[in-house]
């Protein structure tokens, strides 16, 4: 992100009585892979966010994680005697008090992707084919089968002494608990598999993409089709059954039929149900529930009309932040863009511009950028409508084979990271200019750039790229060693006088624009996400939250009211600070309260700014430590063996000096010398006034301009004096010899005999 100077009066706001990290209004909803009920208790999970629960309809929600971790994905839940199951990416929990409290069950090395609580029996399906089996409620587990048809298990069912399993290609079952499995006859892609009486369901899609319902009443031997729809490759859906009636989700409709699935009836869904196209389906008192991508669908007649029920569900996990000049906007990787023009009071999503999700966001001034897999979108009316500024054409086969692309700016100047090079526009994406990737030296893809004026960094996952001339020139640099570099694990990019670079491996410092590396070890959490300068400070956001210094070695936390929410985005707006959080949205805190230090977390010796002063042909440095590394650098690069407080120049040229421990790196201001002296001067010893004005003047050599000059006559009398000569005196006095003293604090004294030529 770009480094902030604020000027002095924004230091100086009032601060509330309560000031610290507060929560917007959104964005509202979330991506819930899945809603079940207790009784007239209403949950969902929040993927990213946790778990919800209302006790109302929906009204409103409550986050009922405590005793869960910060950083949970619950990808499915389920119930058994008023107990809530769920697992998630890293194991799974129950909670026997609908979700007050919770306790682990089983610590897993793989996500859990699917969940069957039968009795004292749990079935968790992994994302790598695996089954993970409890005979005792949890007590002990087995590892059934370790792949199934090698892909990850995303339905579980346990009916009639019979293990059902689906998975993206078809469904199995088993009638030993998964020792064994055998492929069913139904050839489908699985979104969903239910029971009810004395019939199995299952809903999915055919081998033309068609979804549709399906009945067996053979405990799985045969099957019909009770349902045809026009929708197609729904990924999951919801299914419910009760007496007569039954309701199926896709992401476009809503199916119901009260005649056992004779006929059926249809009901679209709102037009931005696609935001997510995943599905399922709940009652609670004959009202019907919807979760689905951007959160919680109501309807109390069957679909005719539809409410949105999102107040305090808030699960989006905010990746990206920025601003215009009147609005926050928050990208989200798995719901896209939302837009807020009252600092978060309210949110308002944006539709996708394309067929793939966007990738990131940029704004200046008035303008939103967006980027997408194959093009990238430009609004100037704050995200009404918008324009494709620039098509990226799709020429590798398979979506999938296009690797990610990378948007960064920097005011009008834009830089776009793709499979075919890097594209350059200097007018707000109006016009585009192509670097191909064959053009570095380099056989990686080009991961992602950053950029401030005309500085730009490009990263592979082995080489770094600089360029100060956006993008003309390029000077080719190493990875700093141990870092792993992919498209996720840089994070950020200051340009400062040192270029510091943020990672999810830690902080790292460069003084020479990526010619050497050193790494920073007095942070206080290494998976750093985000950073924002504001004014000296420096924040960051992390695994564990926020954090801030003012010197780069005593941090403190950021964290107040955070809720040790991951921080992964930040940015500033109408003296607030927001920050995006995973799975908790976006926050936001007045901004000079986030500047004033709380308690120090990290201590260490401080790194000062060199001060430096240059006497004559010496640069010395005064306030060095003996603990600090001194390094010396000439136009940008590192003079070999020159670590001493003191520089003696052997060259015209800009020089810097800096100051490393373990902890920071600072860089001094840069001083031009074009004076400097490595050879004895030239003295000129005679002057001709003869009128044909050429050696009229007693001249000296550039690096004795501005010495003292006293010329002396044979009896030893000054017949001229200058404190700093300037090259400007034409001898009136008698031609003949004389004699002159020059003397330089730099370069030294001479004296010699001075001949005046006169006709």
């Amino acid at each position: 992100m770009r480094s902030l100077r604020l000027p002095f009066f924004f230091l100086l706001i009032s601060l509330n009585a309560n000031a610290q990290w507060t929560r917007t209004a959104g964005p509202v909803g979330g991506k819930s892979n899945e809603i079940l009920t207790i009784g007239d208790y209403l949950f969902v999970n929040g993927f990213d966010g946790g778990i919800y629960r209302s006790t109302n309809k929906g009204l409103t929600w409550e986050s009922v994680s405590n005793g869960l971790p910060v950083d949970l994905r619950c990808f499915a839940m389920d119930a058994e005697d008023e107990k809530l199951f769920i697992t998630t990416h890293n194991g799974t929990y129950v909670s026997s008090d609908l979700g007050e409290s919770w306790n682990m069950l089983a610590d897993h090395s793989v996500s859990g992707f699917a969940i069957e609580v039968s009795g004292n029996e749990i079935f968790v399906g992994s994302s790598n084919g695996a089954i993970l089996y409890s005979p005792d409620s949890g007590g002990t587990w087995q590892l059934k089968v370790s792949s199934v048809g090698g892909e990850g298990v995303r339905h579980l069912l346990k009916w009639n002494g019979t293990l059902w399993l689906g998975t993206g290609s078809n469904a199995y079952y088993s009638s030993d608990n998964g020792s064994s499995w055998t492929h069913s006859p139904l050839d489908l892609i699985i979104s969903s598999i239910d029971t009810a009486g004395d019939a199995l369901f299952i809903s999915g899609n055919d081998e033309y993409g068609f979804f549709g319902v399906y009945r067996s009443e053979d405990d799985g031997v045969s099957w019909t089709k009770i349902l045809s729809t026009p929708e197609t490759n729904v990924p999951s859906s919801g299914f419910l059954k009760i007496n007569n009636s039954m309701y199926a989700t896709g992401f476009r409709s809503l199916y119901y039929s009260d005649d056992d699935g004779q006929t059926w009836n249809t009901q679209p869904l709102p037009e931005s149900f696609n935001f997510f196209q995943e599905t399922f389906i709940a009652q609670v008192e004959g009202d019907l529930f919807i979760s689905y991508g951007d959160g919680m669908l109501f309807t109390a007649d069957r679909g005719l009309t539809w409410e949105r029920r999102n107040i305090g569900y808030k699960n989006h996990t905010i990746v990206q932040l920025a601003k215009t000049n009147q609005s926050i906007i928050s990208y989200s990787e798995l719901n896209g863009i939302s837009i807020s023009k009252d600092n978060g009071g309210s949110w308002k999503w944006i539709p996708d511009q394309d067929d793939y999700r966007p990738r990131q966001i940029y704004a200046h001034n008035n303008t939103i950028i967006a980027s997408y897999l194959l093009g990238i979108y430009k609004s100037e009316d704050e995200g009404e409508t918008w324009q494709k500024t620039f098509t990226l054409t799709d020429d590798i086969p398979g979506p999938h084979a296009i690797p990610d692309v990378h948007l960064a700016g920097w005011e009008k100047s834009l830089i776009y990271c793709t499979y075919k090079g890097v594209y350059f526009s200097s007018d707000m994406g109006a016009s585009w200019k192509l670097r191909p990737a064959s053009s570095f030296d380099t056989n990686a893809n080009i991961l992602k750039g950053f950029i401030k004026q005309d500085s730009v960094v490009l990263l592979t996952k082995d080489e770094f790229f600089f360029s100060a001339d956006f993008g003309d020139t390029w000077q080719k640099r190493a990875i700093p060693e141990g870092l792993f570099v992919s498209y996720y694990s840089v994070t950020d990019m200051l340009f400062e006088s040192t270029l510091t670079m943020s990672t999810l491996f830690g902080l790292y410092k460069s003084s020479d624009f990526g010619v050497s590396w050193k790494k920073m070890e007095c942070v206080p959490d290494r998976t750093i996400f985000e950073m924002e300068r504001i004014g000296e400070t420096l924040i960051i956001g992390t695994l564990s939250g926020a954090y801030g210094s003012q010197n780069g070695i005593n941090w403190y936390s950021a964290q107040d009211g955070l809720e040790s929410a991951r921080t992964l985005a930040m940015t500033i707006k109408d003296a607030y600070a927001f920050v995006g959080t995973w799975g908790k949205s976006v926050w936001k805190r007045p901004l000079a309260e986030l500047l004033k230090p709380g308690e120090i977390l990290e201590n260490g010796e401080e790194v000062p700014k060199p001060i430096v002063t240059n006497t004559c042909s010496t640069i010395t440095v005064a306030n060095a430590k003996q603990s600090f590394q001194i390094k010396w650098y000439r136009d940008g690069s590192l003079l070999a063996n020159e670590n001493s407080t003191t520089l003696h120049l052997t060259s015209k040229g800009i020089y810097q000096v800096s100051f490393e421990n373990n902890c920071d790196l600072k860089m001094s201001d840069p001083i031009v010398l074009d004076n400097a002296q490595t050879t004895t001067p030239k003295i000129y010893n005679v002057v001709t006034v003869n009128g044909d004005h050429k050696n009229d003047y007693y001249f000296m050599d550039a690096s004795l301009v501005g010495s003292r000059l006293n010329i002396y006559n044979r009896w030893g009398q000054i017949v001229y004096s200058s404190e700093s000569y300037k090259n400007d005196w034409s001898p009136e006095i008698p031609g003949g010899q004389y004699y002159y003293m020059i003397e330089n604090e730099c370069v030294g004294k001479f004296n010699g005999v001075l001949t005046i030529l006169k006709p």
